[in-house]
């Protein structure tokens, strides 16, 4: 990081953006004196508030909690600064009061979902009354409508109470609008600083374009910039076209690889089931997202597919029981990536990671598969010291040189930028077309839209629908993309930006001039 000139108001939410490893991050702990790293620095840091006045909210809810009890947590920093017993119990009510804590007031920590997690950690690091609050990734880890609703708290603490926000944010979906200025990074500087508005066609062209919301990207392809989805609905109703998408080449169903015929599974010996009766076809060749509420199960069924849990029901690989492989499950046939990928490494280099990877798996020389993965710079480096993409993609590395039939991927584009999913994406694609069969769980609607051959939605532990992504998020209200939001009632299963701004363009051009600012955006201006 260098070059670094950047101030922010009281009051100001600032939008940190920018491709993975570019600085943010630690940025962010060079502003809060207790978690500045280790290193030299030079320039001057003012900071217009005392030490302690500023909270941080990191991207994994996990790591953040440190008590067993919610009521706990938000006493924590209180109890740290040698509070009184009343003054806590003041503050830790009215807290727990604002963020709607109440129900699970006095609920074990471990017990929360994503979600529930999360709205604690921005509570706990409320509760002692910061002026600024830095939040690191905070929606990297929630489904669709936890994300949305965490980020409305943000945007009611900032009108309410005149809280200071920067935030780090790859998806920028619920961030974006509501930012005053968002600013820029590339290669560790701050390359602009501009309102929402302004910043979308900045980065038309670049890497970090495909990351912006829905809206912004579908706006400046079509020549009139916009900045909400009530803005883009707008622009899109202007044009005239077809209003169905062309009918897409299905890809042909080959063999069944894995069937869950009424499957179920709990945890504990009387426990509620988290997985109810789900029955599921993968076929050869097809890349299969699973889409769900935090907790709703979509871990856990991905590791009932691998083997790792045994459940009710049957669970058939090539027609046969899994049980009935044994170690020769995970040799050229089922392989999984977990959610963390640094679960998966365990050398001090990533060179030795690949070394005992390939002796185990007997793969050979992988020299043209961390070229594939773009890795082969990095063989001297800690895995953990690699960017979030790098980490996904030397797990990745490490999980194909099992030659498995079967990849089952939980959340891999989790933390990834622009760029990182991108490429992510294309990899699936080409592993599918060699005819591997890829089921991926994640809370990213936009990339299950675009790689997917079907999506299904896990709900109180039952597949409730499974369908091709235009099918699925068509006639979702709720759960979809935000083209799909954007286009309903415009242009029928348009559920990307890609295929919204194809219609457009198929179509006529605009009714109506689309020139300049609508009523909407003059009377809203950045923050609509």
């Amino acid at each position: 990081m260098k070059n670094i000139d950047l101030s922010v108001s009281s009051g100001e939410i600032l939008l940190l953006y920018g491709e993975n490893g570019c600085g943010k991050t630690t940025l962010l702990s060079l502003i809060k004196q207790e978690t500045a790293p280790k290193g030299e620095s030079s320039g001057e840091l003012l900071r217009g508030f005392e030490a302690g006045d500023a909270g941080l909210v990191m991207q994994n809810p996990e790591m953040q909690i440190v008590t067993d009890r919610v009521w706990h947590e938000l006493a924590f920093a209180c109890e740290n600064r040698g509070w009184s017993r009343a003054r806590i119990r003041q503050r830790v009510g009215e807290t727990a009061a604002y963020f709607g804590l109440e129900p699970i007031f006095r609920r074990d920590t471990a017990s929360l979902s994503g979600g529930q997690k999360q709205l604690l950690n921005l509570a706990a690091a409320t509760v002692t009354g910061p002026r600024l609050l830095l939040l690191d990734e905070p929606t990297a880890q929630l489904d669709p409508l936890a994300a949305e609703s965490f980020m409305n708290t943000v945007r009611r603490m900032n009108r309410e109470l005149g809280i200071t926000f920067i935030i780090c944010e790859h998806n920028t979906e619920n961030v974006f609008s509501m930012a005053d200025r968002v600013a820029y990074m590339e290669g560790g500087e701050i390359k602009a600083v501009l309102p929402p508005r302004e910043i979308g066609p900045r980065l038309a062209g670049k890497p970090m374009f495909g990351g912006l919301p829905c809206a912004v990207r579908i706006g400046s392809q079509l020549k009139s910039p916009v900045l909400t989805n009530i803005e883009a609905r707008e622009l899109i109703g202007r044009y005239s076209g077809p209003k169905r998408p062309g009918s897409s080449s299905a890809k042909p169903i080959g063999e069944t690889v894995m069937e869950l015929k009424n499957v179920s599974f709990h945890y504990e010996q009387k426990g509620d089931d988290v997985l109810r009766g789900v029955s599921l076809e993968l076929k050869k060749g097809e890349i299969f997202s699973i889409l769900g509420g935090n907790g709703a199960g979509k871990s856990t069924l991905l590791s009932v597919m691998a083997g790792l849990r045994a459940p009710m029901g049957k669970v058939l690989y090539k027609g046969k029981n899994l049980k009935s492989y044994g170690a020769q499950l995970y040799r050229g046939n089922i392989a999984m990536l977990p959610q963390n990928p640094q679960d998966c490494f365990v050398s001090d280099t990533l060179k030795g990671d690949f070394d005992h990877m390939a002796e185990v798996c007997d793969y050979g020389d992988y020299t043209a598969l961390i070229e594939r993965l773009g890795l082969s710079g990095k063989l001297s480096s800690h895995p953990y010291d690699l960017s979030g993409g790098e980490q996904q993609r030397a797990a990745l590395a490490k999980v194909l040189m099992s030659r498995p039939e079967l990849l089952l991927l939980d959340e891999p584009g989790k933390g990834l930028d622009a760029v990182g999913k991108a490429e992510l994406m294309n990899i699936l694609r080409s592993l599918a077309k060699e005819g591997k069969t890829i089921a991926l769980v994640t809370h990213s609607t936009e990339l299950a839209a675009d790689i997917s051959d079907r999506c299904a939605l896990l709900f109180d532990g039952e597949i409730i629908s499974a369908a091709p992504p235009e099918e699925f998020f068509g006639s979702n209200i709720f759960f979809t993309t935000p083209a799909a939001r954007i286009s309903r009632g415009i242009f029928e299963n348009a559920v990307t930006a890609k295929k919204i701004v194809e219609l457009c363009q198929r179509g006529a051009g605009p009714m109506r001039p689309s020139g300049g600012c609508s009523p909407h955006q003059q009377k809203n201006g950045a923050k609509s």
